[in-house]
């Protein structure tokens, strides 16, 4: 199973953020748009995973957030990987707390002591909106820097809990599927449940 670890923004907030980068999809550019209901925060990628990993990952994953308190993320603006100017992957950037970072550092403690490797990379909030077409460029200079000054995404979310998510890949881009939910201390709900 490819796996990844989580923050979903709830459905308010993915819909304001599809109505607000609405400037970057009518530019046309070659870009696969990630669908409204897939937008997320990844806060680690774990890769490959066997069945019988999971319920060490989950555990790892459910300490992990019990050391944490709710919360608030804000959407900030429009970047791209490696940079705006050569764009592969085209995101909006969360302007975060120091307990965002603070976390992720606990997820990649407790997953490394799981096997799992380092990323090795700074950790940069956001969420991924698309990926430009494998091969293709981005055509017009400066396109997208222009659209990406015209979005203006003014939304702030209350973040609760952590997801394991299972993406699989197909032809028509990823799929994801929640595997389990892992609730911050003093988050409505409390403790690891099954996802959807």
């Amino acid at each position: 199973m490819r796996l990844f670890v989580a923050i979903t923004p709830p459905e308010r907030v993915r819909s304001e953020i599809r109505r607000a980068t609405e400037p970057l999809r009518v530019a046309k550019l070659p870009v696969r748009w990630v669908p409204a209901g897939q937008l997320h925060l990844t806060l680690k990628f774990l890769g490959e995973a066997g069945e019988e990993q999971v319920a060490t990952i989950q555990t790892g994953l459910d300490e992990a957030a019990r050391g944490y308190r709710p919360f608030v993320l804000r959407l900030g603006s429009v970047g791209a990987f490696p940079s705006i100017r050569r764009a592969r992957v085209v995101w909006l950037g969360v302007e975060a707390p120091e307990a965002l970072f603070r976390l992720t550092g606990a997820i990649e403690s407790r997953m490394e002591r799981r096997g799992f490797e380092p990323d090795g990379r700074a950790f940069h909030p956001h969420i991924t909106l698309g990926r430009v077409r494998k091969g293709v460029d981005l055509g017009q200079p400066g396109a997208l820097e222009r659209a990406a000054a015209r979005v203006e995404a003014r939304a702030e979310f209350e973040a609760g809990r952590l997801e394991l998510v299972r993406s699989r890949l197909g032809p028509q881009g990823a799929r994801h599927s929640v595997l389990s939910e892992h609730d911050f201390a003093g988050a409505r709900g409390g403790g690891s449940k099954p996802g959807t």
